[in-house]
């Protein structure tokens, strides 16, 4: 049978995230290698950022203690990576 266990699914992306906040970078070279490639630009309220500037945003955000608002950019990368 072919198809993604929803483990796995939690699993990846509670790796993305652990990834993100040690290295951002590294983060989205593991989101590209799954999601299609392209330049990705996220919305905020604040203006455009690329997906690589959105997720250090997220990481500082985690390092000042600020997790709801990093896990909310962090969503929003996901979300335009993967076209949702």
């Amino acid at each position: 049978m072919d198809y993604i266990d929803h483990m796995d699914v939690n699993l990846w992306f509670q790796t993305l995230w652990d990834v993100m906040q040690v290295d951002e970078e590294a983060c989205l070279n593991l989101i590209r290698s799954v999601a299609p490639s392209r330049d990705l630009v996220v919305n905020l309220i604040e203006g455009d950022l690329s997906a690589l500037e959105a997720l250090a945003y997220a990481r500082t955000l985690v390092d000042l203690g600020r997790l709801q608002e990093a896990q909310e950019i962090f969503q929003l990368v996901l979300q335009v990576a993967f076209g949702t």
